[in-house]
């Protein structure tokens, strides 16, 4: 690279970075020795990454990013060029400018088989780390830059090539030598089978074969994974324990999708443990098995989250935001210090447990006597100690699950790490280090790039962390992907819970309040574009597909959770600032971008309300889904809905009267049409908040 100089203590810093021994140094002189692109040099970086001749992970990453920066020397003219290193990719069969790419590559978010779009594609796709390869490209990299480009290098996910030269079987390798695994049992979906969408929780989704093979290999043995040592909270990371969670990502590389292990322990004195209350209160049945899944809830989630994705594809024909469980298996032994023990063993033997044993067993006496009597288990009448666990465990089926296209950056944390203590939050209290100036724009550009795809670097550079990220935001380019991002996020929420109040839907809150929500960065159609995503969906319910008739008592309470979690307001005693404040925050709008965006949640719940009960009319597959009861009446609650808002408030016996003689002519039992009256007096102010859904 011409003049280009290297810094004296350049291999210091790689060694600090890759460890002593590293090929760091010989990657690095290979790479600069011309400004220009050197096939030789690709073909020997492509051989490095590949680990042929025993190269670590780091060194790997590091070829791999060389060799990105390589391929951007290129001209998107040189399709020769170009079209031997698909080929070396295994992208394209064989030489030739007329020879399509393989057709799996439209799996992964690229528009066309065509090499000349598809080169065109693939280095948008790789400019997106341009704040790494710039400085390389333009011979202006000093210590902080090289250092930079290190710590860039081990964020296997960005790295667009990795995903052709990294092999599921050795990724799966690599994700059970940094977690604990034990023995699992397989589980079923046997209590919802009676339900008319529970098959619809084991239909196959879409994903690209690498995932998909990964995902396999994952779920194959029923195994049970626990964090570990070895595993840290790094964003980006290949396996990740993500701060304040009990779950455990996976982000394969050269991958914008992510796959989560739900749950996989807890950092402390024991992995798995069972509390009754937390901090003088009560602690929440799903939390109460502290470090692992209440079977019975999981096994919930995976039917609700399926059955929701099924309605959402057959109304818009496209995936639904929602991730998905792939796989739900019974924990048969849990790691001890002193090796794994049977679950049973590890409940009951207070040698097996460790320190702690009586209140455990206390709180499982609790916990027996709590869980609720709707769950589709049986309560054992078990005596004795091992009695007593045996009860424990037949209420709590203890479970883990296996959950693909969640998201580790939610807008809890999202709005945390972009506000001015973000860099205190994620080090010192999080990660429970100091930073550098390295760290600092490494956590401010990783954000960034998740919410807004691609990120221009500021003029001013990184001077600090909150004068960067402001920057940033006002930086053209950045500040119109910002916009954009922000309103299509909002239409995304918009046409999730519309299709979810047409069908009587609700959450409680839970797959709408901000820590279950994430935001992601997916490459689709040849761009970056911003996917929201909704999670944790055990309390998610399907009215006409769980059980027959509308409750409207419970529905109505539940829609106004999640519609609080939304909009923002009140909750209880707090006032939150639901997922449109969040969403503000996030992305810095204009008070005038802001009000666009509230007109554009609405709009899409409005739409996507109208479209899905169009569709529940005349849709057989949609239909088949639910109770032939359910659908008989499913109406019936907008027309009393809109004939109460007509009315004022002095109308309100005589409309009641009007009701209760319109549900009796339709055979309602008193039980019913008493619940119909009641809730829909009661909820009034929610029909109000969402009037612009029942204007004739």
């Amino acid at each position: 690279m011409g003049e280009f100089i290297l810094l004296d203590n350049l291999a210091a810093v790689a060694e600090a970075e890759l460890g002593v021994g590293s090929r760091a140094m010989h990657f690095l002189r290979t790479a600069l020795e011309s400004r220009d692109y050197d096939r030789n040099c690709a073909l020997t970086l492509l051989a490095a990454s590949t680990g042929r001749s025993g190269e670590s992970w780091a060194e790997r990453g590091l070829a791999l990013l060389f060799l990105e920066n390589q391929l951007l020397r290129l001209s998107s003219d040189d399709l020769t060029e170009f079209d031997r290193l698909l080929v070396a990719f295994g992208l394209k069969p064989e030489v030739g400018l007329g020879i399509p790419l393989r057709a799996s590559i439209l799996t992964e978010g690229y528009s066309t088989l065509s090499l000349r779009a598809f080169v065109v594609e693939l280095l948008r796709r790789l400019r997106r780390l341009d704040r790494v390869h710039h400085p390389i490209l333009m011979g202006e990299c000093d210590q902080v830059a090289w250092e930079y480009f290190l710590r860039v290098a081990r964020d296997f996910s960005k790295l667009t090539l990795a995903r052709y030269v990294f092999g599921a079987e050795e990724v799966f390798g690599k994700i059970t030598r940094t977690l604990l695994v034990t023995e699992g049992a397989e589980d079923t979906f046997s209590e919802h089978g009676e339900q008319p969408a529970a098959r619809w929780a084991r239909e196959r989704f879409d994903a690209p074969d690498f995932e998909m093979e990964l995902l396999a290999k994952l779920c194959a043995g029923r195994s049970i994974y626990w964090v570990s040592g070895r595993c840290g909270s790094e964003l980006n990371s290949l396996v990740e324990y993500p701060l304040t969670s009990a779950v455990v990502t996976i982000k394969p590389p050269g991958s914008d999708l992510e796959i989560e292990i739900k749950r996989a322990g807890t950092r402390g004195p024991r992995l798995l443990d069972v509390v009754a209350e937390r901090d003088g209160h009560a602690a929440p049945i799903s939390h109460r098995l502290y470090g692992g899944s209440l079977g019975w809830l999981a096994q919930r989630e995976a039917v609700a989250a399926g059955v929701f994705s099924a309605i959402f594809r057959l109304v818009h024909g496209t995936d639904a935001p929602c991730s998905r469980s792939v796989s739900n298996s019974s924990i048969v032994s849990v790691p001890t210090p002193d090796g794994p023990v049977h679950i049973l063993d590890y409940l009951t033997d207070e040698a097996s447990f460790g320190a702690g044993f009586h209140k455990t067993r206390a709180a499982m006496r609790v916990c027996v006597h709590d869980f609720p009597s709707d769950t589709g288990v049986l309560r054992a009448s078990y005596q004795g100690e091992h009695g007593e666990t045996l009860q424990f465990i037949g209420q709590a089926l203890p479970q883990q699950a296996v959950i693909f296209g969640s998201s580790s950056f939610r807008l809890d944390r999202l709005a945390l790490y972009l506000s001015d203590a973000g860099p205190e939050a994620y080090f010192r209290e999080g990660q429970e280090r100091g930073y550098t100036v390295r760290d600092g724009r490494w956590l401010a550009d990783s954000v960034l790039e998740e919410i807004l795809g691609e990120v221009a670097v500021p003029p001013e550079g990184y001077l600090e962390y909150q004068q960067y990220v402001r920057d940033a935001f006002r930086v053209p380019e950045n500040r119109r992907r910002a916009d954009e991002n922000y309103l299509s996020a909002m239409r995304q929420i918009g046409e999730c819970w519309g299709t979810l109040l047409a069908v009587r839907g609700f959450s409680d809150g839970e797959s709408f309040v901000q820590r279950n929500v994430g935001l992601k960065s997916i490459w689709k159609n040849g761009n970056w574009q911003i996917r929201v995503i909704f999670m944790d969906h055990d309390d998610l319910t399907v009215a006409g597909s769980r059980y027959q008739y509308l409750w409207p008592w419970r529905e109505l309470s539940g829609m106004d959770r999640d519609r609080v979690h939304i909009f923002g307001g009140l909750m209880g005693d707090e006032t939150i600032p639901g997922e449109v404040g969040a969403l503000k925050s996030i992305y810095r709008v204009s008070p005038a971008v802001g009000d666009d965006g509230l007109r554009s949640l609405k709009d899409a719940i409005g739409a996507a309300y109208h479209r899905t009960q169009s569709h529940l009319a005349t849709n057989q597959r949609l239909r088949s889904l639910f109770y032939p009861a359910f659908l008989e009446g499913y109406r019936d609650f907008d027309e009393l809905v809109t004939s109460s808002l007509e009315r004022d408030s002095s109308q309100a016996e005589s409309w009641k009267v009007e009701a209760e003689a319109l549900l009796a002519r339709k055979h309602y039992d008193a039980e019913l049409i008493a619940e119909y009256l009641k809730a829909i007096c009661q909820f009034h102010d929610f029909f109000e908040r969402v009037r612009f859904l029942y204007s004739r």
